[in-house]
């Protein structure tokens, strides 16, 4: 192989890494973006429960908001500058149904562990793999906990 073709296979190979990266610091924005909806979510339907169901759903908001900083902070490591400012969406009523609710959150809270997994199979640092596997033992967390509201609400 020629010089010429070294050098154009070197530049391919650094295209795709850099469009890979691309992908991976937008997959994270949108990830951030979905915990800081998550967290105002829990956190207004914290407001309509009582007891330790309150304290359940405003523990998850706390988890949702420390996901945000933890995808805050893998990007910054990542692209090596701050992730832009997250645009926050009108704010839709809660519905008054708490069961379809909760089982709702629970479709959403397993769509977010399939997402993430993509995420965790394109970082290649430990560390930053660690970030998501603890997210993602979170959110699974989630699901099982809103399980459980759901089952006793539903009665």
């Amino acid at each position: 192989m020629d010089t010429q073709n070294v050098y154009e296979a070197a530049a391919e190979n650094f295209s795709i890494s850099i469009l890979q990266e691309r992908k991976l610091l937008e997959m994270i924005i949108h990830a951030a973006t979905d915990e800081a909806a998550a967290t105002r979510f829990y956190t207004r339907l914290s407001e309509r429960l009582t007891g330790e169901d309150r304290k359940t759903v405003h523990n998850i908001a706390l988890d949702e908001a420390k996901h945000r900083r933890l995808f805050e902070d893998l990007y910054f490591r990542i692209a090596h500058r701050q992730m832009p400012a997250i645009e926050t969406d009108k704010e839709e009523p809660l519905p008054e149904n708490l069961p379809d609710i909760f089982e709702d959150r629970i479709y959403d809270e397993n769509a977010d562990i399939e997402f993430y997994r993509n995420i965790y199979f394109t970082l290649i640092n430990m560390d930053y793999r660690d970030v998501m596997f603890e997210i993602m033992s979170d959110e699974s967390r989630h699901a099982s906990l809103l399980n459980l509201l759901y089952a006793k609400y539903k009665r």
